[in-house]
């Protein structure tokens, strides 16, 4: 098991669903700046679970992960360039490629496939300049193998009632040899979990 610190793109429907505005806050060209949102703006959303069971995403793809349960704590930026704690997962399982091949299945038959196309479309199609972005476009970005990665459940899936300001010192303090990673395809290994939690409770 890990524990991880991992920066999630902004987001202002609790993570929800897309809010059309994680763009805003990328000063350097990746996913989000490009598609105008991140799968990961579903992290906590409990009414789209499948089995009984959430279903998130990060962005990593390290086969150190996979197979494993690992803590996940997300931080994201904001458009001004402030850093914020929004929630994290407790005991969440990162599926092999066979899993997710099912899981795109399950979420099929549930809907939950085409509800989301649905919803980064309406979403896009409210900022001037993703409104060339066609439905067909979107659903490319929705893969047969599920971009949705971690498996968890609902009540370790905890989005904090209020954002939770964190700065790069406080993460210093703790881990003094390796600087914050500030990428979404990498994550931070967090040196000790009961020195992170009391530096980081509010």
């Amino acid at each position: 098991m890990a524990n991880i610190l991992i920066r999630t793109s902004w987001n202002t429907n609790n993570y929800q669903k897309p809010a059309g505005v994680g763009h805003l806050a990328e000063n350097q060209i990746n996913y989000v700046s490009s598609e105008g949102f991140g799968a990961e703006e579903w992290n906590f959303n409990k009414g789209d679970l499948v089995g009984d069971l959430l279903y998130g995403y990060i962005r990593p793809d390290f086969k150190t992960l996979v197979g494993k349960t690992h803590n996940i704590y997300f931080y994201t930026r904001s458009p001004s360039g402030e850093l914020f704690l929004v929630g994290h997962y407790t005991d969440a399982y990162f599926l092999t490629n066979q899993e997710r091949y099912l899981l795109r299945t399950e979420m099929d038959k549930q809907g939950l496939v085409q509800k989301r196309i649905d919803q980064v479309y309406t979403t896009l199609q409210s900022i001037p300049e993703f409104q060339h972005c066609t439905r067909e476009e979107v659903a490319l970005e929705f893969p047969n193998m599920s971009s949705f990665k971690l498996q968890v459940k609902p009540e370790n899936a905890i989005l904090y009632s209020k954002m939770r300001p964190f700065s790069e010192d406080v993460w210093n303090d703790l881990s003094p040899d390796k600087k914050l990673c500030r990428r979404y395809r990498g994550y931070n290994h967090i040196p000790n979990l009961k020195q992170w939690v009391e530096a980081t409770q509010q």
